[in-house]
């Protein structure tokens, strides 16, 4: 029987981090071996299913501390889903995720929710961190509310010197954050007050474009990412290794359907 390598782990703080966004702070000895310089990296955390919640207490409680695995059949009792790493720090054993909240219902949100101090969870991961070429000459960085995070991460790993343009849509200026950047990277705060009539696509269409050689990272809604893959790659030429685009969520879409519509995705041959 399959199994998978977990981490259980437990709430020690919950706060707001703006109108749409919620900082989860998460600790436990399982983050002990945690790779350090992990912002921007993802975790998957587990969730009941609708209907398994008593069951998933079960297999919670009856796991120790620590990095443990699940059989498949535990498993299945679980839904995932991916949130980028804020911070990792495996010496105070802090994990820290920004988890954007939406109308929408759904177990990731439904949990959040009731969430208190001391609640256990499971999370898997850390997976690869996907950042910027940093070889570039320009940068250009592009999200909605969802790919925060992403653009912070990769905000701070930036030189000093490093020039460009980050669009970032969010639901209202209540969620405008204090971002750590270059002072040659301008920040543009979007607002659309509702994620299903997102603007994204129009904002990075009418920017400021560099004739220099430009590094592109772009986290936003599926529909929206293959629109700006077509643009970037086809009406910008830019370069396959200077471009990163990956979408977060699919607007009409379920997280599973999401998975499936990215695993057939076939992006354009350059």
């Amino acid at each position: 029987m399959s199994k998978r390598a977990v981490r259980k782990l437990r709430v020690s703080k919950k706060e707001v981090r703006s109108l749409h966004v919620v900082r989860l702070s998460l600790t436990g000895v399982a983050l002990c071996d945690f790779p350090s310089r992990s912002e921007g990296n993802y975790v998957k955390l587990l969730f009941p299913k609708n209907g398994q919640e008593k069951n998933c207490a079960d297999i919670l409680s009856a796991y120790p501390e620590g990095e443990r695995e699940l059989s498949s059949q535990e498993l299945e009792q679980f839904v995932k889903r991916s949130f980028t790493v804020v911070r990792g720090d495996s010496k105070a054993f802090c994990l820290q995720l920004d988890i954007s909240l939406h109308d929408e219902r759904g177990p990731a949100t439904d949990w959040l929710a009731g969430a208190q101090v001391g609640d256990e969870l499971f999370v898997v991961g850390p997976g690869p961190v996907k950042l910027l070429n940093q070889s570039a000459d320009w940068f250009f960085l592009a999200s909605d509310l969802t790919g925060l995070p992403g653009i912070a991460a990769n905000l701070e790993r930036l030189s000093v010197d490093a020039r460009g343009m980050a669009i970032i849509e969010v639901l209202s200026a209540e969620d405008k954050i204090e971002l750590a950047a270059p002072s040659g990277i301008e920040i543009c705060w979007r607002i659309t007050p509702d994620m299903t009539r997102s603007r994204l696509v129009e904002f990075v269409r009418n920017s400021l474009w560099s004739g220099e050689r430009v590094s592109v990272w772009v986290a936003c809604e599926f529909s929206a990412m293959r629109e700006l893959r077509n643009h970037f790659s086809g009406e910008r030429n830019v370069r396959n290794e200077d471009l990163y685009l990956s979408s977060y969520w699919k607007l009409g879409n379920s997280d599973e359907e999401h998975k499936i519509a990215k695993r057939v995705d076939t992006p354009p041959k350059k």
